[in-house]
């Protein structure tokens, strides 16, 4: 991705997302890949304990407060998690297109989103 090959949106409606959807539905299995061949421990435990730990406590809590707004969560049947975050106070365009990309992401990927 070259900063120079691209346009910013002139247009009502128009919106730019870099790196682009098809780039992050190829990336993030790769990423997803390379963190399970890591072989260490974590405050002595294998790192792959802690993050399946950490991603169920993540997940559970989630979907706890998700449920608790009467919304339905969606948690992906896979172990990737698609996460991204904002300061609370101000949910402006770009975050609201963000967090519909990160769920768009997880449908197509079965997996889960979090924000």
């Amino acid at each position: 991705m070259q900063p120079d090959n691209f346009a910013i949106p002139q247009r009502n409606g128009e919106i730019l997302i870099l790196p682009g959807r098809k780039e992050l539905l190829d990336t993030i299995p790769c990423n997803h890949q390379m963190l399970l061949e890591y072989d260490f421990d974590f405050a002595g435990r294998p790192f792959h304990t802690v993050l399946a730990s950490s991603r169920s406590l993540l997940t559970r809590i989630a979907a706890d407060y998700t449920a608790s707004l009467g919304v339905e969560p969606r948690i992906g049947c896979s172990d990737i998690v698609v996460a991204c975050g904002h300061q609370p106070a101000f949910c402006h365009a770009g975050v609201w297109i963000k967090n519909h990309l990160i769920s768009w992401l997880a449908d197509r990927l079965d997996a889960t989103s979090l924000n």
